[in-house]
């Protein structure tokens, strides 16, 4: 993949991440206290790994295109590990 097509792909993914946040967000709210209290330490992790992931897409535009292989796995991994919260808060109910 080329390095604006990643970047691209990236920056779209993060959006599409950050709307469905606000949708579990808004969904949360409306649950007990317990059940706030449950969904905080993982909105927390979501929250770490997606700056995490907005550091990395930092590094890679700073290193620019011919610095963008040698970031790129780096990234990837991060990516994993966010979408892999995101795709937890899909298979529950709230």
């Amino acid at each position: 993949m080329e390095y604006q097509e990643y970047l691209t792909k990236m920056s779209k993914q993060l959006v599409e991440w950050s709307e469905r946040l606000e949708i579990v967000r808004a969904k949360i709210a409306q649950g007990s206290a317990e059940v706030r209290a449950d969904y905080d330490i993982q909105l927390a992790d979501w929250h770490t790994k997606e700056q995490a992931f907005r550091a990395k897409l930092q590094e890679i535009r700073a290193a620019g295109v011919h610095g963008f292989e040698a970031i790129k796995a780096g990234a990837q991994v991060t990516w994993k590990e966010l979408d892999t919260v995101v795709e937890k808060f899909g298979e529950k109910k709230l």
